[in-house]
C-alpha cells in the first residue's frame, strides 16, 4: 500500500540530488537520522519538513564516543557494523576519520537553512548523543523537538505519538 501519509524521498546518493520530490516530507530513524538533519539542510527547497529520530550529528562521530558504541542498547557489537555502514572496512580507520567526513558541523551543513525539522530522542540515548540534536538548536533554521525524559535510544515507545501527528500536520500544509 506504501508508506504511510506519502512519506518517500528518493534520492540518488551519487548525484546527491532529490528526485520527484515536490515537496515530500522526510523521516529517518538511528543512523538514518543523520541523513533526515542533512537532507533538511541540503534540500529544503523539495521537503516540507523532516524528522530525525535518534539523530547522529557531530558528537556521534568522535572516537571516544564510538568506542563505546558497543556497550549500550544493542545485544551485538555495533561498531564495525557503523564502519561499513559509514563506507569503512577498517573500524580503527573509521574511528580515525569519521568526525572530518561525517560531521554536519565540521561539513559546514548545520550553518545552512533548513526546511522544518522535529528533533526526537530519549534522554537516555546510548547511542546517539542527546548533544547531537540540542546542537542543531545552535545553527541554521529553528528546529523543533520533543525528547523524552528516561527513554532509551530515539525514544521509543513514547515518540511516535509525536512524531505522526507532527508529520500529519506538515503535510496537510501543503497546497
Amino acid at each position: 500500500a506504501g508508506p504511510p501519509l506519502g512519506l518517500r524521498l528518493r534520492v540518488d546518493a551519487r548525484r546527491r540530488e532529490v528526485r520527484h520530490a515536490p515537496r515530500y516530507g522526510a523521516g529517518a530513524s538511528a543512523p538514518g537520522g543523520y541523513y533526515a538533519v542533512r537532507a533538511a539542510h541540503t534540500h529544503r527547497e523539495e521537503l516540507v519538513g523532516a524528522v530525525a529520530q535518534g539523530a547522529g550529528s557531530h558528537y556521534f562521530f568522535d572516537p571516544a564516543w564510538l568506542e563505546r558504541a558497543d556497550g549500550h542498547e544493542y545485544p551485538f557489537k555495533l561498531l564495525p557494523a557503523l564502519a561499513l555502514k559509514h563506507g569503512f572496512s577498517d573500524v580503527d580507520e573509521y574511528l580515525r576519520r569519521a568526525l572530518k567526513r561525517f560531521s554536519l558541523l565540521e561539513t559546514g551543513v548545520l550553518e545552512k537553512p533548513s526546511t522544518r525539522l522535529l528533533l526526537v530522542n530519549g534522554t537516555l540515548d546510548g547511542l546517539m548523543p542527546i548533544e547531537d540534536s540540542t546542537l542543531l538548536f545552535e545553527y541554521g533554521s529553528p528546529k523543533e523537538a520533543r525528547f523524552f525524559p528516561g527513554a532509551l535510544h530515539m525514544g521509543y515507545p513514547l515518540a511516535n505519538s509525536s512524531v505522526y501527528p507532527w508529520m500529519e500536520e506538515v503535510m496537510a500544509s501543503v497546497k
